[in-house]
């Protein structure tokens, strides 16, 4: 029969693999999207010609099409699959977010079995987001801490770490879906279409870039948690 520090044990490590395993669902879904959103915009977006050409060369061989077509469809793709990306992304973070307060609630000392705390076994467990760089700070702060006792300057270099890393990261994460809907949308905008079509244009353009930065804010607020869980060397990714 085991033991209660076994069972014990045994019942935290069930809920944190449960947990990673929820938030990597998520997560996969939103790195796909992602994939999925820069390869149309990789097709869509750059440069063959100029939305004036009345034949427009398709990549790989694959023949012309005509543009007055390609662009609003391409266009109208990029501005759903961005949305799209936002909203799986947004249930990352939401997903994440549950996630800690569950594994803040569990003990903390280490398992006797792994002799890891919930948060480490949690980091390991779960699959990693295209933009996660926490596991590179908190690398650094193991590695310096190893070194020094001060870890008042680990923990800010840790956290310093994150945040330039962060910042690039998530600039390019978000700044290339916003840059691929714009010049979709410039595309696509010619000035002999009616009125309804460019407010059409205009309205999906105004949603698809609302839910990214929306996101893109969101991140913000949940990296800024993380700088501060480093601070205290207790860091989610």
């Amino acid at each position: 029969m085991d033991s209660p520090e076994a069972t014990h044990n045994n019942d935290w490590l069930g809920r944190v693999k449960e947990l990673a395993a929820g938030v990597s669902v998520q997560t996969q879904l939103a790195n796909r999207v992602w994939l999925a959103l820069m390869t149309v915009a990789l097709v869509a977006v750059l440069p063959r010609g100029t939305n004036k050409d009345p034949d427009l060369p398709l990549p790989f061989g694959l023949g012309t099409v005509d543009s007055t077509l390609f662009y609003p469809v391409a266009f109208f793709i990029l501005v759903v699959l961005a949305v799209a990306f936002a909203a799986a992304h947004a249930q990352v973070i939401r997903a994440g977010v549950q996630a800690q307060k569950v594994i803040e609630s569990l003990h903390r000392g280490s398992s006797v079995e792994t002799g890891m705390d919930p948060r480490g076994m949690f980091d390991m467990g779960r699959i990693p987001s295209l933009n996660r760089v926490a596991p590179l700070a908190q690398l650094a702060i193991d590695q310096c801490s190893a070194i020094t006792r001060q870890q008042w300057w680990v923990r800010g270099l840790g956290a310093l770490y994150y945040v330039l890393l962060k910042l690039l990261s998530i600039f390019v994460y978000y700044g290339l879906p916003i840059f691929a809907v714009t010049r979709a949308y410039a595309n696509a905008s010619r000035p002999e279409l009616s009125h309804v079509v460019l407010s059409s244009f205009a309205v999906a353009v105004c949603a698809a870039l609302l839910a990214l930065v929306h996101v893109f804010v969101s991140d913000i607020w949940y990296s800024w948690r993380v700088v501060r869980r480093l601070w205290r060397a207790d860091a989610p990714s």
